[in-house]
């Protein structure tokens, strides 16, 4: 690698740590358009691997809000993959990363919405509280000991004290069995994905969901990395049909595309 390209390496190694990603990309791209050749062996992956592949460690160590523009990220870092002729295995390894951070991204809202949904619940229970705090003052009337009321107060304010805890329970009552409800629906859901997963979104390789599925002559689609690992390691043809093929002949299947990724939206 030159001096010029390790130096714009390097910017981009600190602005990635600052998470100043659209920087560290561009930082990136130049270091790239410097050692274009380099890129061209196994070993020119050196530059790709620790800056664009997120690894599920790296994503977990940054702010999970910004998660987006990790995905952003890998995207971008799988665009360049392609165009540089980097090896497929390692466009694959990218397109996992992309997968497990959208995944990670999900349950980071889904944290998000239980943790809005607990100070709702003490925000709610909390004007409870209050409300009847009130009531109960009106009875005492100054005197929080209640010393001197006479038998019918004192037995307002236990009631007071004994509605107030039936509302509190009432509230988490409701908050639990919405709790309920949204783990069943969300549960459904993710046991109707497991049965139902369409098998035109099957990469017939991978026999993963395809991230970026292309077609070939033969009018079978594949996850991209899975077919040119297969075409530059085993030979140019279809590895269904066995007709002949090159890296020339694939199409992207955008509509496939469009389609799976609303699928695990």
């Amino acid at each position: 690698m030159s001096e010029l390209a390790n130096s714009y390496k390097q910017q981009g190694n600190a602005f990635f740590a600052q998470q100043r990603y659209a920087e560290a990309i561009s930082a990136y791209s130049q270091a790239i358009d410097r050692s274009g050749a380099e890129y061209q062996s196994p070993h020119g992956c050196i530059i790709y691997q620790p800056s664009f592949m997120l690894s599920q460690g790296q994503a977990l160590g940054h702010d999970k809000t910004r998660l987006p523009v990790a995905i952003a990220c890998l995207k971008k870092a799988y665009q360049l993959s392609l165009s540089q002729n980097t090896p497929s295995t390692f466009s694959s390894s990218i397109v996992a990363k992309i997968l497990a951070t959208k995944k990670q991204h999900w349950e980071v809202q889904e944290e998000q919405r239980v943790l809005r949904q607990s100070e709702l619940l003490q925000y709610v229970k909390g004007l409870v509280a209050s409300d009847f705090a009130r009531k109960r003052q009106v009875l005492v009337t100054g005197d929080p000991t209640s010393q001197g009321m006479d038998e019918a107060q004192q037995h307002l304010l236990e009631s007071i004290d004994d509605e107030k805890a039936s509302s509190i329970g009432l509230v988490e009552t409701i908050f639990a069995q919405a709790n309920e409800n949204l783990a069943r629906l969300f549960g459904q859901r993710r046991d109707r994905q497991k049965r139902e997963v369409p098998e035109y979104f099957i990469d017939q390789l991978s026999f993963e969901i395809m991230y970026d599925p292309v077609i070939t002559p033969s009018g079978i689609s594949y996850e991209r990395s899975q077919l040119i690992e297969h075409l530059q390691k085993i030979g140019n043809f279809d590895p269904l049909t066995r007709h002949p093929m090159t890296e020339n002949d694939i199409v992207p299947n955008r509509a496939l595309r469009e389609a799976a990724e609303a699928f695990v939206a």
